[in-house]
């Protein structure tokens, strides 16, 4: 990055040309979209993910409000994932909303803390998290489950009003 007159940041040089291998740019926070729904690549791009629907759902267990996200998860690598480790985490005024469970008679199929679904290589599955809503009628944000691989500051988050 060259600033005014050719001087780069942190030279004690005027001088056009010189190297400065200290100054560079870096992110300091994760960028923040709004969106009508969420998306990720993560895996080096191999896995996507995508909701396809983000809604109020039905009471839960607790009797609390809770929003339902339909996630289609497509598996481009060459081996099988647990889709229940590529679930976003979903977030109202910097609280992580927890998992919503429902009572069997209620015929919800939603992931759950021990869910064994796995999405084959070359295979596309939907599933459904389901998750306390605060702040009912509200904005979400959601943030990308990452691997350590990935650099966060490539996955925004990404704002999502719920309908």
């Amino acid at each position: 990055v060259v600033r005014s007159r050719g001087v780069e940041p942190g030279s004690t040089t005027a001088n056009p040309t010189a190297f400065n291998p200290t100054a560079t740019a870096r992110p300091t926070s994760r960028p923040t979209i709004t969106s009508d729904h969420y998306w990720a690549d993560v895996l080096g791009g191999e896995f996507h993910i995508e909701s396809t629907s983000v809604v109020q759902g039905p009471t839960d267990q607790d009797g609390a409000a809770t929003l339902l996200v339909t996630l289609t998860m497509t598996n481009n690598t060459n081996k099988p994932e647990y889709a229940l480790h590529h679930v976003p985490n979903v977030v109202q005024k910097g609280v992580v909303l927890g998992v919503a469970t429902f009572d069997p008679d209620q015929n919800m199929r939603v992931l759950v803390y021990q869910d064994d679904t796995v999405v084959e290589p070359g295979e596309t599955v939907t599933v459904v998290a389901a998750y306390k809503y605060i702040y009912v009628g509200e904005p979400v944000t959601f943030v990308t489950a990452l691997e350590p691989e990935d650099n966060r500051y490539d996955f925004p988050e990404i704002v999502v009003q719920p309908s």
